[in-house]
């Protein structure tokens, strides 16, 4: 998880936390893989990319999709 504090003296009296989002939508999502909205929602619905449904929406967790962009990963250095 990835955190901000911000220590500066304008900050007041107490330090902010920004915390990254534990679930994102698509909207959000689709940049962080640098694809569109359609073809995360093709991944989606054919169950190759992880992803969490909480009633009517669809939600994605951006530590498990690097997770799976590390598992996607082919070539390189060995």
């Amino acid at each position: 998880m990835q955190h901000t504090i911000d220590l500066s003296p304008t900050a007041g009296d107490t330090p902010t936390v920004t915390a990254e989002p534990i679930l994102v939508g698509a909207d959000k999502a689709a940049p962080l893989l640098s694809i569109s909205r359609r073809l995360l929602w093709t991944l989606t619905q054919a169950g190759e990319i992880p992803h969490t449904r909480i009633r009517n929406r669809v939600l994605y967790s951006p530590r498990k999709l690097r997770e799976w962009i590390d598992r996607q990963s082919q070539g390189g250095a060995k």
